[in-house]
């Protein structure tokens, strides 16, 4: 088997369901964020995850359902997110209509493939005997912490049970209304389910794709919305 993966393994699980939409149990830690002064620095929101991921989503397909839901959506939805996320601002109905536009035209243009995003060049699609696969891409950047090679699990996030709690992030301060109302309206679209996990070589992670992940859905109890697997 050829890959561009540096982890050959879960390069050809993914290569193996690469014809539709499965189900994959995730255990890996997060990397978290850097925070504090020179010389005091540390890491935080680094919890060691159990995720239950859908892989092999057609990325344009979940921007159109995001697309379809935010024409649907009333401010109402997302006063709750909006209380346990941002303290200290209101917003008002002109607010909510403008950061909802800009949300829907950046969908659209990720739909069409135009939006061009500032780390679209460190990164090329998984390839596994020639062929493209999805649920996965490769990192081709200059990060000397990141090796080339690395693969990054891409899905649609279903659930998770946190194993090993980090330390919390200090709570992230927005300087404008709309770019917080943009955050809290993304987290109530199918997009918002969308993440990205990173399979370090040697690092502290765990995959299961297929059958034996849905098992472990169903041990879970999880409800699973159909509308997440459609292609």
């Amino acid at each position: 088997m050829s890959t561009n993966s540096n982890v050959t393994l879960p390069a050809a699980a993914l290569a193996f369901r690469a014809n539709g939409c499965t189900f994959s149990s995730i255990t890996h830690r997060k990397v978290g964020k850097e925070v504090g002064k020179k010389g005091e620095k540390k890491v935080v929101g680094n919890d060691l995850v159990r995720q239950t991921v859908l892989l092999g989503f057609k990325y344009d397909r979940l921007c159109e359902r995001s697309i379809a839901a935010l024409t649907e959506m009333e401010p109402e939805l997302i006063v709750a997110s909006w209380q346990g996320k941002v303290a200290g601002m209101d917003f008002t109905q002109s607010d909510f209509e403008t950061a909802a536009e800009e949300v829907r035209q950046s969908l659209t243009l990720s739909r069409d493939g135009e939006n061009i995003s500032t780390t679209d060049e460190a990164f090329e699609p998984l390839v596994v005997d020639g062929e493209r696969v999805r649920g996965g891409r490769i990192y081709v950047g200059e990060n000397e912490n990141i090796p080339r090679g690395t693969l990054y699990i891409q899905g649609l996030l279903i659930h998770t049970e946190i194993l090993e709690k980090g330390e919390a992030p200090p709570p992230h301060k927005y300087r404008e209304v709309r770019t917080a109302l943009k955050d809290a309206i993304r987290r109530e679209l199918p997009i918002g389910r969308y993440m990205s996990a990173r399979l370090l070589p040697g690092g502290e992670w765990f995959l299961k794709v297929g059958s034996s992940a849905v098992l472990e859905c169903g041990d879970k109890s999880l409800k699973i919305d159909s509308r997440l697997i459609t292609q």
